[in-house]
């Protein structure tokens, strides 16, 4: 037996000098083979298969040789590992025999090795030093059933996850901390070098936001994953001031809508006519706004604008409107 795998057993013999071809058997199964190897696919996981082999040399019959070999289990199914976590989760077969699962980095070497019980495993790493962030690892679990001859599993590759982190910007006027993590997931948000609270993401989308219950322009905002009891990636943003412009659109008279576009923190805007303010309207999307004047912009020689404002209702910019005839 050369290699074998969970649906596959390469079998090899030493050449006999003046063999025609070789007689091999497995599983009811004769082939005349040419060399002195042959892969066996699409075989059952974990079962044990017996091959015979013998020369021919076209008169004559060599001396029969057999070997039994099981094939391994299937690889475990691993979970998502993120660095920092106190166990790496698997799922295995259901089977008292299959008891341990031993990690080890790609290159074969050892680091560990976990308890499987009713086909749920779990690897203790926590501080483990062989474990580093954004390295891949190998996950097997062992079958057990002939204590003299135990079979690893195929192995599961698995990478230890660095927690993903998205900040979005911090203003004055809306005092939120908000972003993007790993879902169900953990952020420490900290406010010039002082913690104040630990949040946890949104189950689906990962996302999460807090208020700050004050801060000025230049204030330093810490958010860093937290993962067990260490915090394995970090963002910093400063604290800014809002800012936005917008453009406007020409107006023809007793048509229904100013129109235009913005950039920037804009949130609300409001139409002025001859100093009179209108309400306070969000913009229709993340780029364009609309606002309704049909009835309040009545002649060519009204005084007309329209006026932005961040989310604190701080004016942002102020254009004037150009009127046209109907």
């Amino acid at each position: 037996m050369k290699e074998f795998t969970a649906t596959s057993i390469t079998f090899a013999w030493e050449p006999v000098e003046l063999a025609r071809y070789y007689v091999f058997k497995v599983n009811g199964v004769i082939s005349n083979v040419s060399t002195n190897e042959i892969t066996v696919n699409n075989l059952t996981p974990k079962t044990k298969y017996t091959a015979s082999v013998f020369a021919f040399s076209g008169f004559l019959n060599g001396e029969k040789s057999e070997v039994t070999q099981k094939t391994r289990m299937k690889m475990p199914t691993v979970g998502e590992y993120r660095y920092g976590e106190t166990y790496i989760l698997l799922d295995t077969d259901d089977d008292p025999n299959v008891m341990r699962a031993p990690i080890s980095d790609v290159d074969g070497n050892y680091i560990a090795t976990g308890s499987v019980t009713n086909g749920k495993g779990k690897i203790y790493v926590l501080g483990n030093a062989k474990i580093i962030a954004g390295h891949d690892y190998l996950v097997t679990v062992t079958d057990e059933t002939d204590p003299n001859n135990k079979v690893a599993s195929m192995p599961a590759r698995i990478t230890a996850k660095i927690a993903s982190l998205s900040v979005h910007d911090v203003t004055v006027s809306d005092k939120v901390v908000s972003g993007v993590t790993d879902p169900n997931g953990q952020v420490r948000i900290s406010q010039n070098g002082t913690a104040k609270t630990v949040v946890t993401a949104d189950a689906t989308t990962g996302a999460f936001t807090f208020t700050l219950s004050s801060c000025v322009v230049g204030d330093v905002i810490l958010v860093e994953t937290k993962v067990g009891s260490i915090y394995p990636s970090s963002k910093t943003v400063t604290v800014r001031d809002t800012s936005g412009s917008i453009t406007v659109n020409n107006y023809t008279l007793n048509t229904s809508y100013v129109t235009g576009t913005y950039t920037g923190d804009v949130v609300n805007i409001a139409l002025e006519v001859n100093s009179v303010l209108a309400t306070k309207i969000k913009v229709l999307s993340e780029t364009t706004y609309q606002y309704y004047s049909k009835g309040v912009i009545t002649s060519e020689m009204d005084s007309a604008y329209i006026i932005a404002y961040d989310s604190a209702n701080k004016q942002l910019d102020k254009k004037k409107i150009t009127i046209n005839k109907a």
